[in-house]
């Protein structure tokens, strides 16, 4: 597969150092040293301390991956939300497991990702780049290789990836907008609950009231760190467990599972600048719910 690094007129720069500064890890180069890929310019092949010498395009061509044979491969069907030659984002529904594990390693939405990707006209190894609870809908995005994975890293370690989620809490939240600055840890070793203690990693949930019922609020929540169980627990921390929620003391008369959906995430494409955004819709089951709940609000 071949990708598009930097268009250059530099006639100082080596061709390391400016694939570095645009963003090429060392472990990627030293991969392509020991044989995965070539360097190019224009249609010549080039090595790292080639110096560029006047205007010319960069780009890496590397070798298809190879699946891992031990990981299973799924012909379960999957809900495509879209698909480019960088990424494969998925519809995931509330009761798929988004990575293979000790309960299920054979038809997670990752597995079903895999055999998918692999049955294409030219084949591919799909990369996680965000996952949710088994109990959690909505979107989750694949990279189309390693390289690609690498590329946009450091938008996840950093949290500039942009992800929205819609929930709805039970209770009634007083404010139209805030902010939950809260550190969380995991409540015990043997405890799956994530819970608020000055110990714990730093937090924070920014939401935004779209919408109230009686004893309800849907809210759009934006995530600014990517902590495990973060809205449920700093919402059910603050009083307002999610509906449906059980782990954490939500009400389950109505539904039974978290109201909690990925509805949108947002990143900027490495190779293009440009942002790319993917929406998920509603489910029904949530839907539903709140057909219920605004039934009752007459």
């Amino acid at each position: 597969m071949r990708y598009l690094i930097h268009k250059t007129d530099s006639k100082k720069e080596t061709a390391g150092n400016v694939l570095r500064q645009n963003g090429i890890s060392g472990r990627t180069l030293k991969k392509i040293r020991q044989g995965v890929g070539r360097i190019l310019n224009g249609e010549k092949v080039i090595n790292e301390r080639t110096k560029l010498n006047g205007q010319g395009t960069l780009i890496l061509d590397l070798k298809p991956e190879q699946p891992d044979p031990n990981v299973a491969q799924s012909t379960l069907p999957i809900e495509i939300i879209a698909e480019d030659q960088y990424f494969l984002a998925l519809s995931k529904d509330a009761q798929t497991t988004s990575v293979p594990g000790p309960a299920n390693s054979t038809t997670t939405l990752a597995n079903r990702a895999l055999g998918y990707a692999q049955q294409q006209s030219q084949p591919y190894v799909p990369h996680i780049l965000t996952r949710l609870d088994f109990d959690t809908s909505g979107v989750v995005l694949f990279a189309k290789s390693n390289f690609i994975q690498s590329m946009v890293q450091d938008q996840i370690t950093n949290h500039t990836m942009k992800k929205e989620y819609l929930a709805v809490v039970s209770g009634e939240l007083p404010d139209e907008h805030g902010m939950i600055d809260l550190p969380l840890k995991k409540e015990s070793y043997e405890s799956a609950r994530r819970i608020v203690a000055p110990d714990g990693k730093p937090s924070q949930t920014e939401y935004w009231v779209q919408e109230r019922f009686k004893n309800a609020t849907m809210i759009r929540v934006r995530l600014h760190t990517g902590r495990t169980h973060q809205i449920r627990a700093h919402f059910a921390h603050l009083g307002f467990p999610l509906i449906g929620d059980e782990l954490y003391g939500g009400p389950t008369q109505l539904i039974h599972r978290q109201m909690l959906h990925a509805a949108h995430l947002e990143l900027v494409n490495p190779f293009t600048g440009q942002p790319e955004s993917f929406n998920a819709s509603l489910p029904d089951d949530f839907q539903d719910a709140l057909t219920h709940l605004r039934k009752n609000q007459a």
